[in-house]
């Protein structure tokens, strides 16, 4: 795949692709840093060229690839930080719109005399719960 494929058809396999399959999933459970260093490992195999039997060098370091483009980076995500604002915007949208379905199953569940903003973690809380409501300090 890398002899077919040029520097821009990498780019947009792994924009479109990689970073994109996972954002469902990032928007409602707090992945686990070594599960996103693991995805950050495979995009610079790819990248850089790794086959089977031999190692590519990395040039460049994670932090210059996941730079804006304006900066000199390549633009890649930093997935720990799409995940962290994925999580914030859900705790945002039940801040935001508490008469929805999911806002109203969250309350119904976890926080039902106080607000979203004021409640605790509770006890045996969804690995859901848990990863938005740990995202709730970024939203105060």
């Amino acid at each position: 795949m890398e002899r077919l494929v040029s520097w821009e058809g990498r780019e947009v396999l792994i924009k479109a692709a990689a970073q994109t399959i996972l954002t469902y999933a990032m928007s409602i459970f707090k992945f686990l840093q070594e599960l996103c260093n693991n995805i950050h490992a495979t995009i610079s195999k790819f990248w850089w060229g790794h086959k089977q039997e031999e190692r590519k060098i990395h040039w460049l370091s994670r932090l210059k690839l996941c730079q804006r483009k304006e900066d000199g980076g390549l633009g890649f995500r930093d997935m720990e930080a799409f995940n962290d604002a994925l999580l914030v915007k859900q705790g945002w949208r039940l801040l935001k719109n508490p008469d929805s379905l999911h806002a109203r199953l969250l309350k119904a569940q976890y926080f039902p005399i106080t607000g979203f903003l004021d409640v605790d973690l509770g006890s045996r809380p969804s690995y859901v719960w848990q990863s938005i409501w740990g995202a709730r300090e970024v939203v105060t």
